[in-house]
């Protein structure tokens, strides 16, 4: 039997930490799986999330709600931060905004690192469906289509707007709502942003640096996009990754 991409994924080791790694909308914890094996790499232990609907069927995708995703995502940090000393979260895009409402509420996170996180949406309205479920499947890159293919984890959802159209309602429920709650983030965050992102506004730079207690760290990448990084930025991208958990997990064991 074939293996499932999509499936989540917990890579151990003895370090004592732990980067939780959150996938964004019709998303796949493959997507951040190249992160997770460079924190990993370091001696960090690295899990991946799949969210409630994702890696299944347009149904079952249609069905889920920001509330199935956030109860998902608060059940884990839960569960890590009885067996590791320090939980670190990254989340990408709406895993993103699920990390930081999830930091604002609990203690027990260690650090939040964000990329392209879903704070401030270009063409946020119920309309950007079409566009949204087409992502990446234009582009001229066949590098670029590769990536968002492979990242796709409800495929015939691209292909049936229909499908995208409740959690995408879902998805901008949750980027309103999760506003409220990012000055009671008490810990570090760090965020990468792509100034060729499709999908998520740069202007999510400074609601971060408004709305959070402490000021963070902000990278922005020149040529990547929403859900592709090219080898030298994702380079980058990893290195701003490794530095910020042992930032994190250092602090912890302090």
């Amino acid at each position: 039997m074939t293996a499932n991409p999509h499936a989540p994924f917990l890579i151990e080791r003895g370090s004592g930490a732990v980067v939780v790694f959150t996938h964004g909308f019709m998303g796949s914890p493959a997507q951040l799986r190249p992160f997770a094996e460079r924190v990993a790499a370091a001696g960090y232990s690295a899990a991946g999330l799949l969210l409630p609907g994702h890696g299944g069927t347009a149904a079952e995708f249609a069905a889920s709600t920001a509330s199935d995703w956030r109860v998902h995502v608060r059940r884990a940090v839960a569960k890590f931060s009885k067996e590791y000393r320090a939980v670190i979260l990254a989340g990408h895009s709406i895993g993103g905004t699920l990390s930081l409402e999830t930091a604002a509420r609990t203690g027990c996170v260690r650090g939040v690192f964000l990329l392209n996180p879903a704070v401030v949406l270009r063409g946020a309205g119920l309309g950007a469906v079409p566009y949204v479920a087409s992502l990446g499947l234009r582009s001229k890159s066949d590098a670029k289509r590769r990536a968002y293919d492979d990242g796709t984890s409800v495929r015939s959802a691209a292909v049936r707007p229909h499908a995208v159209a409740p959690p995408y309602a879902e998805v901008l429920r949750l980027v309103s709502g999760a506003r409220h709650s990012y000055r009671r983030v008490t810990a570090p965050v760090a965020a990468v942003f792509s100034r060729r992102d499709e999908t998520v506004s740069l202007r999510g730079r400074d609601l971060l640096r408004r709305e959070l207690p402490s000021p963070p760290e902000i990278l922005t990448l020149e040529r990547s996009s929403h859900g592709f990084y090219t080898v030298p930025e994702r380079i980058i991208a990893e290195r701003a990754l490794l530095r910020f958990v042992r930032k994190c997990a250092d602090s912890e064991e302090s």
